[in-house]
């Protein structure tokens, strides 16, 4: 066997095998949803606007981009620079993973907080996975993620330069709502009312 010959194809076989292995995520699918959506000239207030998977749930590309997002949401995280549309496609895609279950989104506010102290991401994209509130609100509410939540915004505090974006995150850190909603639950302790599920928290 002459190994000099078949050397190189025995290194390109390895490299392939090791490119397959360790992937690049195909972004493509999710743009041409992201194209087609913008196409329908969505404005930034749209965009913007908290209730913004009220708006569009019956589009089938907007549902389409929140079923990817769903299942894609950390390889998205990870490729946000290559979605198309500059920062109002990016934006659109972040808004619809306020369609992802609450575990998966308490782990995508942690990769966030990650890649935010990383500087792979910057304060308008946190800002788009913490603001509104209502979500974060809702975490406050149940032990387990009030204390994974508490860890993901603090990190944020420490990293932002946004007074702002700092004194939001102190307001959902305060307490308050999950001393109210703790007191409801302790008046209906032994009912079905004293295990209130988050999603009534707005």
């Amino acid at each position: 066997m002459n190994f000099p010959k078949i050397l190189p194809i025995i290194c390109l076989l390895i490299f392939s095998k090791t490119s397959l292995a360790q992937g690049s995520y195909d972004i493509a699918p999710l743009n041409n949803l992201v194209d087609a959506l913008l196409l329908k000239k969505i404005d930034e207030a749209a965009i913007d606007a908290p209730s913004l998977n009220q708006l569009f749930n019956d589009d089938a590309d907007f549902v389409a981009i929140q079923t990817k997002c769903k299942t894609d949401w950390s390889d998205i995280m990870d490729n946000l620079s290559s979605i198309n549309g500059g920062d109002k496609g990016r934006d659109l895609v972040l808004r619809t993973m306020q369609a992802m279950t609450a575990n998966d989104y308490m782990s995508l506010l942690e990769k966030t907080a990650t890649l935010y102290v990383a500087n792979t991401i910057n304060d308008d994209v946190m800002k788009v996975i913490v603001l509104p509130t209502g979500r974060m609100r809702a975490f406050v509410t149940d032990n387990y993620q009030n204390t994974r939540m508490s860890t993901a915004l603090n990190t944020l505090k420490t990293k932002s330069n946004d007074a702002n974006f700092k004194a939001a995150m102190t307001q959902i850190l305060s307490g308050d709502a999950k001393t109210a909603m703790d007191a409801f639950r302790a008046a209906y302790t032994e009912t079905s009312l004293g295990n209130v599920p988050t999603i009534l928290i707005p």
